[in-house]
């Protein structure tokens, strides 16, 4: 309880209102959530053969999600802001444009006020990479940044660096490989920035025309432009302990997206270490194949 109440001190310490990028953080401030989500995990849930008690950190504050209707489709990042809210003993509401007053005119600063205003934290994702900051810019209370467009991700990349660290029990001194579609790919933008807080440079492996933009490329961060035909051979020669595959992020851009496909499959895997991890941020098309999903180095489920 000591130890808890000392990482709850230091996350409650820290000096920024809201979570919009991962430049926001420093190596320190990762190491004290995945510290915090480690003590955190066992009330979680997740682990159903154990008895847990909700915690009631959160009792009494309301999360609002505001996710773009029809355009930032989601699974996983709208089911778990407010299953960790309702965890925590808080509740959770969700926005809707559709059916609010931005259809009679409304602007987004007005409409921002408003919901600030009987919310205790808002949880942002819109196709417009820069909506999550006009609405920080407005908000009276914090607001979290789930995706915006195709720039950043940065709570996936807190999701993905705590799951290195229950892998490896480490994250510096990884060998990463990000693949697929870097370029549209927001959640490979944002882990490679946090890695890069801890000494690890991502190498990139992907198709001529989805490269990393440039703003996302840190010092370290190398890339190969291959066939993705050939993706095993090139994790083959890496020998990566992490490959981080990505879909191709078809509705982001116009064309035949056919001839970026690639797949990791039981071949593949035979190329990788024994104790690699294969992690994707999920939904997955076909890059990955069903036949590894028992492999014990496949974590995306996990």
């Amino acid at each position: 309880l000591i130890n808890l109440s000392l990482l709850l001190l230091k996350i409650l310490m820290w000096n920024r209102k809201h979570l919009l990028d991962i430049d926001a953080f420093s190596r320190d401030d990762i190491e004290n959530l995945i510290g915090l989500a480690g003590r955190l995990e066992p009330f979680s849930g997740i682990d159903k053969s154990k008895k847990f008690k909700p915690l009631g950190l959160c009792r009494g504050q309301i999360m609002t999600l505001w996710f773009e209707p029809g355009k930032e489709n989601s699974t996983r990042t709208f089911g778990s802001f407010p299953a960790a809210m309702m965890r925590l003993g808080g509740s959770c509401k969700v926005f809707d444009e559709t059916t609010s007053s931005m259809m009679k005119g409304e602007s987004l600063e007005d409409t921002t006020r408003i919901l600030s205003g009987h919310s205790d934290v808002i949880v942002d994702r819109h196709r417009d990479a820069g909506h999550v900051y006009t609405v920080a810019s407005v908000s009276s209370v914090p607001v979290i940044n789930a995706g915006n467009g195709s720039a950043q991700h940065p709570t996936q990349t807190l999701l993905d660096l705590y799951t290195m660290v229950k892998k490896f029990g480490r994250i510096e001194g990884l060998k990463v490989a990000v693949v697929g579609d870097l370029k549209f790919g927001r959640t490979v933008h944002s882990l490679v920035k946090g890695l890069e807080k801890f000494g690890v440079h991502a190498t990139g492996i992907c198709p001529q025309g989805l490269e990393m933009p440039g703003e996302f490329r840190t010092s370290g961060y190398e890339e190969r432009i291959i066939d993705m035909n050939d993706t095993g051979q090139a994790l083959s020669e890496l020998k990566p302990d992490v490959v981080y595959a990505t879909r191709i992020q078809a509705e982001r851009f116009s064309g035949n997206s056919e001839k970026y496909n690639y797949v990791i499959n039981k071949k593949v895997l035979s190329m990788l270490p024994k104790n690699a991890a294969i992690m994707h941020p999920l939904p997955r098309i076909s890059e990955l194949s069903r036949e590894i999903d028992s492999d014990e180095r496949s974590v995306y489920f996990h």
